[in-house]
């Protein structure tokens, strides 16, 4: 699961240098890393309660979503598109914790 977070951590970074940069191909390759493809396994995500198995497969639906509009879309949709994407982010960082190991 930190693994997951990390990739889309990275992606994020990735997807505002290539805006930065007018770099769509780096903007839709870091949003596609964190797509669909990069969802957890369905055997720990069965161990996941229902609400987090939604936020999960929607940001990943979304990161998608934001690759394919970086063909067809403004930067400003982009932008728009990231700003709903990491909202997902904030909901789950808010509502579930992973407990340190004491």
């Amino acid at each position: 699961m930190l693994a997951e977070m990390r990739t889309m951590l990275k992606s994020l970074n990735r997807i505002m240098h290539g805006l930065a940069a007018g770099d769509t191909v780096m903007v839709e390759d870091a949003a596609r890393a964190s797509g669909a493809k990069a969802a957890l396994s369905p055997q720990l995500g069965k161990k996941l309660p229902a609400h987090f198995q939604d936020l999960e497969r929607r940001v990943h639906q979304r990161f998608d979503q934001l690759a394919d509009a970086v063909k067809s879309g403004t930067r400003d949709d982009v932008v728009k598109r990231m700003a709903a994407l990491t909202g997902y982010c904030v909901t789950c960082h808010d509502t579930y914790r992973l407990d340190e190991a004491k």
